[in-house]
C-alpha cells in the first residue's frame, strides 16, 4: 500500500467498520424504525397482483378436409396461396393482438371506463367490476371522443353525490354537487349517467375516480398490458399473460379476447365458405348444362354413324372381314378344283379313264360315275365279243358322263357367282373397317370432353356437399387448450417479505451511509482510524481535556483519570522507542498550529517528572511561542537569548520546579528576526551537549514542520520525534505529508499521537506490532 503520497489508498478493514457501526448504533434503530414503518404500511395498502395465463393451440383449418388430385390442384390455385401461403402461428399473433380485436374486447367489456376507489385519503385502488358508483352513456361517444375525461366523484354518508369533470385532467367540463342518484351530467361530448350499485354500503360515503376514454386509446393501453407470446418456436401454441389483483376480472379479459378472435375467425370463414357455395352453385348450373350438351352430341354421332360401341362395332367388322377372306379362299379353290374336274372329262383321252378323287361339288356325281367305270373294267376282264351287259353299261357310262359334264359346267357357274359375291362383301367390309379410326378419333374427342365436365361436376357437386358442412358446422381456427386461469402465488411481494425487506434496507442504509461518510470525509476521529492511514507507530490517543482553565492533566504520580492513564500508556510506549541509552531528546511537533503540540508537551513531560526522572522542557517554537503563555510563566529570557547573547548563562534561562518537582523549563525567549539561522547556531549544539549531562529526558516543543522548516534545524540534536495530530483537525492529506516524512526518514524514530478523541478507549498494546517499522 502506497501511503507516501497525498492520495492514500486503504483497505477493506471489516473489524474496522464493525466498530464504526457500533458507535452509530442508533443510526441503526432510527433506520429500522423508520423504514419498517414504510414497509408496513405499504405492505398495508398494497393489494397482491396475479398473473393470468391461456394458452391456445392453432390448428390448420383445412386438415380436416378430404383431398385429391383436382382439390389439391384447386388448392395451389386458392386465394391464400396466390396471395403468399398460410398464415403463421407468427400473423396469428398479430391478429389477436390487432387494435380491431382488442378494440371489440374494450367495447364488449367497457374497458375504456376505470373506477378507482380512494383508500386512508391517500392510495387509490382500482375496484374493477366492485364499483360502488357506476357510470353509463351513449357508445358512440367513445367512437368519437378524443380525450380522456376524469370524473372526481364524492359520494356522503346520505348517498348525495358531487362530482366534476376535467377532459385530460386540466380543463373542467362538468360540475355538479349534492345531487341524489341517479345523476345526468352533461358535457360538451355527451350525457353521462351516474348511479349506485349494491357495492355503496348505507350510511358510509365513499370518494373515487372514474376515468372514462375512447375504445381506441384503451385498446392500445390493453395492448401494452397483455402479453401474448409463442412459449416455442416449433409449437402452434400462442400463450397470453396479464397481471393484475381482480385475478377473476383479468380471466374474462383473456377469456374475450380468444373469444373475439375466434368469432373474427369463424365469420371470416363463413364468408369465405358462403363465397365458395355461391361459386359451386354458379358453376353447377353452367357445368350441368354443358355436360348434356355433350352427351346430346354422343348421342347425335352414334345415331348418325349407327354405332353403338365403336370398339365393339370395330370388333365385329373385323370378325366379319376374317370370315369373308376364309370364305372367299374356300371357294376360289372350289372353282379350280371343278375347272380341273372339268379339264379332265373334256379330254378325249380320257373317256374310260377315272375322274380323280378331288372333293368337288356333292352336287356332281363323280363317284357314280367312277363307280361305273370300275364295273365296266371289271366286266371287260370277263367277258368276251359283243357283251350285252358292257355294252349296257357303256351306254350308262355315256349317258351319266353327258350329265357329269353339265353337272360340272353348272357348278362351276354358280362357285363362279358365290366368289364374285364373297369378294363384293369383303371390299365392303374392308371399306367399313378403314372408317373406324376416324369413328374412334371422332368419337374419343366427343367422350373425352363429357369426361372432363363430368369429373369436374362429380368435384362441384363434392365440393358443394363440403361446403354446406362448413357453413353449418364453422370450427374455431384456435383451440382452447387452457382457459384463463391465476397462478396461485402473486406475482408481487407478500406483505410478509416487503416487511422483511424494508428491515433490510432498514439494515442496510446505515452502513452505505457510514461507509460513505468515511469514505468522503478529509478527516479521522479515532486511533484505528489514524493507524489504517499511516504507517508509522503510533504512541497512543489522548481523549479531550475536561479542565479548560488548565493545561495540566497529569498532577500526581497517584492519578486515576483516563487521560492521566493514556499519557501513561503513551510515556511507556514512548521509554519503549527511545530503549536504554543515556539521556534522551523526543522533538515534538505536528502539521499545522491547532493541534495540541504544546498541550502533549507539556503534560508528556510531567509524566515523566513524576516518576522522579529530571527533565526539561523546551519551548522551541520561536516564531509563535506560546508554552509561557500556557503555564502563565514570566517572561524572563529564554532560548533565543542564551543562543543569541553569550553573556546570558544557562542557569538563567531555566525556570526550575514548574508545575512538578524535577521538572524545568526553557521558554522560547524574544522573538528573533532571524530564526532559520539561529537554530543552525553551533551554540544550540554546545547547549543541548550540556543539557544532556543534566536532564534525564529533554522535550522539545518545536513548531510545526508543516508551516515552517525550523524543526527539521533541530533534528540533529534529537533523538526521537512524537508527530502530533488531533481528531476531526487533522485531514487525511496531512497524514499524507506526514508518510512522506516516514518514508524520507526526515525525522528521527518518528511516532505519532492522536489528540483530542471522544472517549478514552483503551489502546492496548498494539504499537509493539508496529515499532518494528
Amino acid at each position: 500500500m502506497d501511503l507516501t503520497n497525498d492520495n492514500i489508498t486503504e483497505k477493506l478493514d471489516f473489524r474496522y467498520y464493525i466498530r464504526l457501526c457500533r458507535r452509530y448504533w442508533y443510526w441503526f434503530v432510527i433506520s429500522v424504525v423508520l423504514c419498517g414503518g414504510i414497509g408496513v404500511f405499504y405492505a398495508l395498502s398494497t393489494v397482491p397482483v396475479y398473473q393470468v395465463v391461456a394458452n391456445i393451440l392453432i390448428s390448420d383449418e383445412d386438415s380436416s378436409r378430404p383431398s385429391n388430385a383436382m382439390s389439391e390442384l384447386a388448392s395451389q390455385f386458392s386465394a391464400g396461396n396466390m396471395m403468399g401461403g398460410t398464415n403463421s402461428v407468427d400473423d396469428e399473433i398479430n391478429v389477436v393482438r390487432s387494435h380491431s380485436n382488442l378494440r371489440q374486447t374494450v367495447k364488449d367489456l367497457g374497458l375504456n371506463t376505470g373506477y378507482t376507489v380512494t383508500r386512508f385519503r391517500v392510495f387509490d385502488r382500482d375496484v374493477a367490476d366492485k364499483t360502488p358508483v357506476v357510470m353509463t352513456c351513449d357508445p358512440a361517444i367513445a367512437d368519437t371522443l378524443g380525450c380522456y375525461i376524469g370524473f372526481k366523484v364524492v359520494v356522503n354518508k346520505e348517498h348525495k353525490v358531487s362530482i366534476k369533470a376535467k377532459a385530460n385532467d386540466k380543463t373542467v367540463i362538468a360540475d355538479v354537487k349534492d345531487k341524489p342518484f341517479p345523476v345526468t351530467l352533461s358535457t360538451p361530448y355527451g350525457d353521462f349517467v351516474f348511479d349506485k350499485t349494491k357495492y355503496l354500503k348505507k350510511g358510509k360515503g365513499v370518494k373515487m375516480t372514474v376515468g372514462f376514454s375512447s375504445y381506441d386509446a384503451s385498446a392500445e393501453g390493453l395492448a401494452e398490458s397483455v402479453s401474448i407470446y409463442i412459449p416455442s418456436k416449433r409449437a402452434n401454441i400462442i400463450s397470453f399473460a396479464v397481471h393484475s389483483p381482480h385475478s377473476q376480472y383479468a380471466q374474462r379479459i383473456l377469456n374475450t379476447i380468444i373469444d373475439n378472435y375466434n368469432i373474427s375467425g369463424i365469420n371470416e370463414k363463413r364468408k369465405k365458405d358462403q363465397k365458395t357455395a355461391d361459386f359451386v352453385a354458379e358453376r353447377l348450373a353452367s357445368i350441368s348444362k354443358d355436360l348434356n350438351l355433350s352427351e346430346e352430341d354422343i348421342e347425335h354421332y352414334k345415331r348418325s354413324n349407327k354405332l353403338t360401341d365403336v370398339g365393339a362395332d370395330a370388333s365385329k367388322w373385323m370378325s366379319r372381314s376374317t370370315t369373308l377372306e376364309s370364305q372367299i379362299m374356300n371357294a376360289e379353290t372350289e372353282l379350280h378344283l371343278l375347272e380341273m374336274t372339268r379339264d379332265f372329262i373334256n379330254e378325249p383321252g380320257n373317256e374310260w379313264q377315272l375322274i380323280p378323287a378331288l372333293n368337288v361339288n356333292a352336287a356332281v356325281p363323280v363317284d357314280a360315275y367312277n363307280g361305273l367305270l370300275l364295273q365296266r373294267m371289271q366286266l371287260q376282264n370277263t367277258a368276251r365279243g359283243e357283251n350285252a351287259i358292257l355294252k349296257k353299261l357303256d351306254e350308262q357310262i355315256s349317258a351319266l358322263r353327258d350329265n357329269l359334264k353339265k353337272s360340272l359346267h353348272k357348278a362351276y357357274e354358280n362357285a363362279s357367282v358365290r366368289l364374285h359375291d364373297l369378294r363384293v362383301q369383303a371390299g365392303e367390309s374392308k371399306a367399313q373397317l378403314s372408317k373406324f379410326p376416324e369413328y374412334e378419333r371422332q368419337f374419343g374427342n366427343i367422350k373425352r370432353q363429357q369426361a372432363i365436365k363430368e369429373e369436374l361436376y362429380l368435384y362441384l357437386l363434392k365440393k358443394q356437399e363440403e361446403t354446406s358442412i362448413a357453413l353449418a358446422n364453422s370450427m374455431p381456427r384456435a383451440k382452447i387448450v387452457d382457459e384463463a386461469y391465476a397462478l396461485s402465488e402473486p406475482v408481487n411481494l407478500s406483505k410478509k417479505k416487503l416487511v422483511a425487506i424494508a428491515l433490510s434496507i432498514g439494515l442496510i442504509i446505515p452502513v452505505v451511509l457510514i461507509f460513505l461518510f468515511d469514505k468522503l470525509k478529509n478527516k479521522f476521529d479515532t486511533i484505528g482510524e489514524l493507524e489504517r492511514l499511516t504507517p508509522v507507530p503510533v504512541l497512543g490517543e489522548v481523549c479531550k481535556k475536561t479542565d479548560a482553565g488548565s493545561p495540566l492533566v497529569v498532577k500526581s504520580v497517584g492519578g486515576s483519570t483516563s487521560v492521566a492513564e493514556l499519557f501513561r500508556l503513551i510515556r511507556s510506549n514512548l521509554q519503549f522507542i527511545l530503549g536504554n541509552t543515556g539521556s534522551k531528546v523526543v522533538l515534538l511537533t505536528s502539521t499545522i498550529s491547532g493541534e495540541g503540540k504544546s498541550f502533549i508537551s507539556i503534560n508528556l513531560a510531567s509524566s515523566f517528572a513524576v516518576l522522579g526522572k529530571k527533565v526539561l522542557l523546551m519551548g522551541l517554537d520561536i516564531r509563535n511561542p506560546k508554552l509561557a503563555e500556557y503555564l502563565e510563566l514570566s517572561l524572563t529570557d529564554g532560548f533565543t537569548s542564551y543562543i543569541a547573547n553569550e553573556n546570558i548563562t544557562l542557569d538563567s534561562i531555566i525556570q526550575h520546579d514548574v508545575l512538578e518537582k524535577n521538572l524545568d523549563i526553557i521558554v522560547a525567549g524574544p522573538i528573533p528576526p532571524n530564526p532559520s539561522e539561529l537554530l543552525q547556531s553551533e551554540r544550540v549544539d554546545d547547549l543541548f551537549a550540556r543539557l544532556r549531562t543534566v536532564y534525564d529526558y529533554i522535550i522539545i516543543d518545536s513548531a510545526p514542520v508543516g508551516m515552517v522548516s525550523d524543526t527539521f534545524s533541530l533534528v540533529r540534536v534529537a533523538d526521537a520525534t512524537v508527530y502530533v495530530t488531533r481528531a476531526n483537525y487533522t485531514t487525511t492529506k496531512e497524514i499524507g505529508f506526514l508518510n512522506k516524512l516516514y518514508a524520507g526518514k526526515r525525522l528521527p524514530k518518528l511516532s505519532v499521537v492522536l489528540n483530542g478523541t471522544k472517549t478514552a478507549a483503551g489502546y492496548g498494546y498494539g504499537y509493539g506490532e508496529k515499532s518494528g517499522k
